[in-house]
């Protein structure tokens, strides 16, 4: 893990034109911009009028507006501080790092276009703890950028950007979170207050929100099944042991029991006891954390606090 970073200010730059010398840049740690015909004294000298001037003259810009983008941004490139944390978006991901001042002029059009400024450390395409910045994970805030017609722009959602590389969360998402928790932790001290029959019957239908149909009937009178059920899909059949309470004895003499009984899968589901676990891999084991993710997930929160008022 790196140290957070806490850039001044932000740019995006699209490194040449559909990402030509992005590769280059990235891999030999560069920004690339080309840019030729401005002068690049104008630019060191912070000539902004001498730039928009040439930017008509030699660009053929037929509005100063255009004329005055392609001075701003050529001067970007030249004057940003160390602190200015740049991106840009490659292979889907979103590359970030900061230069160094000074920037030199390459040799015609190389790899990495017609002037560049070193990186302070190697471009980085992911976040201080490691983890790859996908822009399929980002928020629109974030990707938007990427349609930007020109070259360089400042980055108007910066302090999303900065959360994302320093692996933090929006304040109200880290609030959500707690939410989740406290309900997730509310729900099981319900569900653990259903009579047997109540709990069976939720669990028939999480079972049946994961796409499998109930064959046989809750509770029963086999005294290893409390309920038999199918894929429809796949045709794979499978029983469910339902538990209030249950423990690895016991768990390990149904797997025995299941091991005989024909069927392709066996699920087990508690809701409270200790974290089981079985070595036959058709075997699916749902405790109170699981049990609850899927009670969640299958919509039935508001079926649970009806059965428990």
């Amino acid at each position: 893990m790196t140290e957070p970073i806490n850039p001044s200010d932000g740019r995006y730059i699209k490194l040449g034109q559909g990402g030509e010398i992005a590769d280059a840049c990235l891999n030999d740690g560069k920004l690339g911009l080309f840019y030729e015909s401005l002068s690049h004294n104008a630019a060191l000298a912070n000539d902004r009028d001498k730039l928009r001037r040439e930017a008509i003259e030699k660009l053929g810009r037929s509005d100063s507006g255009t004329a005055t983008r392609d001075a701003d941004q050529v001067l970007d490139f030249y004057h940003a501080t160390k602190s200015t944390l740049w991106i840009t978006f490659h292979n889907g991901d979103l590359w970030w790092c900061f230069a160094d001042d000074g920037v030199s002029l390459e040799p015609d059009r190389s790899s990495y276009g017609y002037r560049t400024r070193e990186v302070l450390a190697p471009w980085q395409n992911t976040d201080i703890e490691g983890n790859p910045i996908r822009l399929s994970d980002l928020s629109g805030a974030i990707t938007q950028t990427a349609g930007y017609q020109g070259t360089i722009c400042r980055l108007r959602s910066l302090d999303a950007v900065v959360r994302v590389i320093n692996a933090e969360q929006h304040p109200a998402a880290i609030s959500i979170k707690e939410c989740q928790t406290a309900l997730s932790r509310h729900l099981l001290t319900l569900i653990r207050t259903l009579t047997p029959k109540d709990f069976e019957l939720l669990v028939d239908l999480v079972i049946g929100r994961l796409g499998w149909r109930r064959t046989g009937a809750v509770g029963g009178p086999q005294k290893t099944v409390d309920l038999e059920i199918e894929q429809p899909l796949t045709g794979e059949r499978a029983f469910v042991q339902v538990k209030s309470r249950s423990n690895q004895s016991e768990l390990d003499d149904y797997v025995q029991r299941f091991e005989a009984f024909g069927t392709d899968r066996m699920f087990y589901v508690w809701h409270s006891g200790p974290d089981l676990t079985s070595q036959n891999p058709q075997v699916l084991l749902l405790g109170p954390e699981d049990l609850v993710r899927l009670v969640r997930s299958a919509g039935l929160t508001e079926w649970v606090l009806r059965k428990t008022r």
